[in-house]
């Protein structure tokens, strides 16, 4: 149960940052990084969600169970097999 409280959350929260007062004709014009969300490996822990929430502020969830793994300021190191 609480797991799926804490999905709901999540989920709940994506979809209010992703809503916009203004239709634009370019949804993510205004995005700093693109894809904005994304699946990742980090700090070599799979399955984790991570978020650009700025341009120097991010954060990171584990998929398996919704829960905040950290949130920080600098960036995202896209390497690896995904990337390379």
């Amino acid at each position: 149960m609480k797991k799926l409280l804490c999905l709901s959350l999540l989920f709940f929260l994506i979809s209010i940052f992703s809503c916009q007062e203004d239709v634009k004709s370019d949804f993510d014009a205004d995005r700093p990084f693109q894809p904005w969300v994304f699946r990742s490996v980090l700090d070599l822990q799979p399955r984790m969600l991570t978020l650009a929430l700025d341009e120097n502020m991010w954060a990171a969830y584990h998929a398996d169970n919704g829960s905040l793994y950290k949130v920080w300021k600098g960036n995202v190191e896209l390497t690896g097999a995904v990337y390379d």
